[in-house]
């Protein structure tokens, strides 16, 4: 079973892959990827915002956030973003109701939090 620290770094190398593929294929430009949760799992968006790694692979990314999986996607179809970090039934939703949204990987295995709850008197 993976560890925390296993799936944070190939989801940073994955997305690092496609951010470079995205620059090769269109050149050097603005790119807004969107977001769409204040939490530990956008830390790889944030990181190689702000070590400047996008920087250095000839992007300027600007990092947009998004209430709601639908907004993304619909952002991400447009080609407003053309890559977005988020939770996969957004996607599968758009593929089922004929989008081409692509899912490149998943990193969760399980939820994020623990719901505990104790009888009452």
């Amino acid at each position: 079973m993976p560890n925390v620290r296993n799936v944070f770094q190939l989801v940073a190398l994955l997305l690092l892959i496609l951010v470079s593929q995205v620059a090769n294929a269109q050149g050097s430009r603005s790119l807004y990827v969107s977001y769409g949760a204040v939490d530990a799992d956008q830390l790889p968006l944030w990181f190689a915002k702000e070590t400047g790694i996008f920087r250095n692979n000839g992007l300027d990314v600007a990092l947009v956030y998004f209430t709601g999986g639908a907004t993304r996607i619909m952002a991400l179809i447009s080609g407003d973003a053309p890559i977005t970090q988020g939770s996969g039934p957004a996607a599968v939703a758009s593929n089922l109701r004929g989008s081409d949204a692509v899912l490149i990987a998943g990193g969760d295995r399980h939820a994020g939090f623990l719901a505990d709850e104790s009888p009452r008197d």
